[in-house]
C-alpha cells in the first residue's frame, strides 16, 4: 500500500472538484479509481482546513485555495451555501427554508453538480425548482444576448424522451394559448414538427 507524504495535505482541496467530476465518467475504470481516490481524499480535508499556506505558495494559488475551501465548506454543509438572489420576479414569497433550498440548488448549478431536493410533501420543492429553472433560463437568455452582441452565434437544444416531449409540448401549448392566437399557432407548428407522436 502506498502512503502519501504529509506535504500533499495543503493541496488536497485542489483535487476535490477534478475527482468529483470523474466519478461520473463514462468509463467504469475511471469512475472506480476516481471514487477510491476521492474516498481517500475526503479523509485529508479536515487536516487541510486548519493548515496555513505552505511557505512559498504562489499568491494566485493561495487565493484559489480559499475559493476551493469555500466550495468544500458549502458541499459539506448546504446551510453555508452562498445566498442566491433571484434574477427574475417570482409571484411568491419564499420561506427561509425554501430560500435555503434555492441557495443549495444554485450552488449545485454553479459547480455543475447533481443533487436531489427532498423533504416532506407540500413544503415547496416545486416552487424552489421553478425559481432555479427560471433563473437559469434568464441567465441563458442574457448569455445568448451577450454572444449575439459580440457577433457569436449560439445554439440551444433540449432533448427529452418521447413521452416527456409530448407532455411538455401539451403543457406549453395549454400555457400559451391564453397569450393569443400567434402563440397557439406556433405551438401547433411545434407539436407537428418537433414532437411528432411515437409510432
Amino acid at each position: 500500500m502506498h502512503t502519501l507524504d504529509t506535504r500533499v495535505v495543503p493541496y488536497a482541496v485542489f483535487l476535490v472538484v477534478p475527482l468529483m467530476s470523474r466519478t461520473t465518467d463514462v468509463e467504469e475504470d475511471v469512475r472506480r479509481l476516481a471514487s477510491l481516490a476521492f474516498a481517500e481524499l475526503v479523509k485529508l480535508l479536515p487536516l487541510e482546513a486548519d493548515l496555513p499556506d505552505p511557505p512559498g505558495m504562489d499568491p494566485a494559488l493561495a487565493r484559489q485555495r480559499v475559493e476551493e475551501r469555500r466550495f468544500v465548506e458549502q458541499l459539506l454543509d448546504p446551510s453555508k451555501a452562498d445566498p442566491f438572489a433571484l434574477p427574475v420576479r417570482i409571484d411568491a414569497q419564499l420561506r427561509p427554508y425554501q430560500q435555503d433550498g434555492v441557495n443549495w440548488l444554485a450552488f449545485l448549478a454553479r459547480y455543475h453538480l447533481h443533487g436531489v431536493l427532498c423533504d416532506d410533501m407540500g413544503l415547496g420543492k416545486t416552487l424552489q425548482t421553478i425559481c432555479i429553472l427560471a433563473s437559469a433560463t434568464h441567465e441563458h437568455h442574457q448569455e445568448v444576448a451577450r454572444q449575439r452582441a459580440a457577433g457569436v452565434a449560439g445554439a440551444f437544444a433540449s432533448c427529452a424522451p418521447g413521452d416527456a416531449r409530448e407532455h411538455g409540448v401539451l403543457s406549453w401549448r395549454l400555457g400559451h394559448r391564453a397569450a393569443g392566437s400567434n402563440a397557439a399557432q406556433a405551438s401547433a407548428r411545434c407539436s407537428r414538427s418537433w414532437c411528432a407522436p411515437r409510432r
